[in-house]
């Protein structure tokens, strides 16, 4: 089935959805697909997406349990998309079906991430050639977040753009809090792994590090600029929710 197949079917699945759970004539129902597909609020397009969704959850049947944990959209749900992960990695009985599962898992832990940026971004298909190999991406303003292949869909790599100094602070004292070390007085852990704005008053880039010593990613001042652009480039999804929340200021 080509693309456009499949684009076609989703439409014609959702719009008979529309019509016999909601009521809806059959012009409302293709003038609320197309406006969601534009990415434009209409009276009936949260319709659209709430049976999306259903239809999602309906065709992931073998996962249905796991899928239902992340609606909540809790550390409940973070650690049912690691379990998701470390099933698929034991379980997936043929290379075609794991590829489909972790693809499904992907396409999940996007909504996930809209879940964790306030309801806001979409979900988009990505290209080999385009950025890291991913299943798919979470893209919204000054956010993008990548579902890596080489994970079952519970990594990401994620870029913050126009981050403002407050916002910053905000993630980085979250991350160390996350990484914190466990050792005794004696360890060789980093105190400060991720640069202090001190570090950040002049335009470069400088690395975000674990405190095991590892690089975790880069930031970002361009010149000049008064923002920061925060690159992290291998994260548990769990995490990368976390990070979100943090960066906004609606919480």
């Amino acid at each position: 089935m080509t693309p456009e197949q499949a684009s076609a079917r989703a439409t014609i699945i959702l719009m008979r959805r529309l019509i016999t759970n909601h009521g809806l004539t059959v012009e409302e129902a293709v003038t609320a697909v197309a406006q969601r597909r534009l990415r434009e609020d209409g009276p009936h397009t949260h319709l659209v997406v709430a049976e999306a969704h259903a239809v999602m959850a309906e065709a992931l049947a073998p996962i249905r349990k796991m899928i239902e944990a992340f609606q909540p959209i809790t550390q409940a749900a973070a650690a049912a998309m690691a379990e998701l992960g470390r099933a698929l990695r034991q379980a997936a009985p043929a290379v075609t079906a794991a590829r489909s599962a972790a693809k499904a898992a992907a396409h999940v832990a996007c909504l996930y991430l809209i879940e964790a940026n306030g309801g806001r971004g979409g979900i988009h298909e990505t290209w080999r050639g385009e950025g890291p190999d991913s299943w798919c991406k979470m893209a919204a303003p000054g956010i993008e977040a990548h579902i890596l292949t080489e994970s079952f869909g519970d990594r990401a790599r994620v870029v913050f753009r126009c981050l403002d100094e407050a916002a910053y602070e905000r993630i980085r004292a979250g991350a160390e809090d996350r990484d914190a070390c466990h050792h005794d007085e004696n360890c060789e852990c980093d105190g400060a792994p991720w640069p202090a704005l001190g570090e950040l008053a002049v335009p470069g880039t400088s690395e975000v590090g674990f405190r095991n010593g590892e690089v975790r990613g880069l930031v970002t001042r361009g010149a000049p600029s008064s923002t920061l652009d925060l690159t992290l480039d291998d994260e548990p999804v769990s995490e990368v929710a976390a990070l979100m929340r943090l960066a906004r200021t609606d919480r």
